[in-house]
């Protein structure tokens, strides 16, 4: 007999939440009904139907919750580790970024004093 560990089929009941931590990669396949899934940081919710996948984009938490009983696959992303760690540096660039296009206070004055008309020369 051969155990696959890296993919388990679930069926999900209807008012009963399954929660993902830290799942970031996992792929989600649904075999049969509809599911909506809630990431961490992601700010909608997605509606998948039968036949579409969905691949967890971080870590933190995911919920997956249907209406009626559904059928899912979830299969554990080949490579977690390199995934995480590219899913963190986008992190990190993206809050670098975000940090860039707010004006820092040097930048604030600098920019008083030319529209005051100071020559800076």
């Amino acid at each position: 007999m051969r155990l696959d560990l890296t993919s388990l089929h679930v069926a999900l009941e209807a008012s009963r939440p399954l929660t993902i931590a830290n799942g970031a990669g996992t792929q989600i396949q649904i075999l049969e009904g509809r599911v909506w899934l809630t990431e961490e940081g992601v700010p909608e919710d997605v509606f998948l139907s039968p036949g579409a996948q969905y691949i967890l984009h971080r870590n933190g938490r995911a919920v997956l919750e249907c209406d009626n009983q559904s059928h899912v696959i979830l299969t554990a992303a080949v490579s977690v580790r390199s995934r995480t760690w590219f899913a963190n540096l986008m992190d990190v660039v993206q809050e670098r970024i975000g940090r860039l296009r707010r004006p820092t206070r040097w930048a604030t004055k600098f920019s008083s004093s030319v529209q005051g008309g100071t020559n800076l020369e």
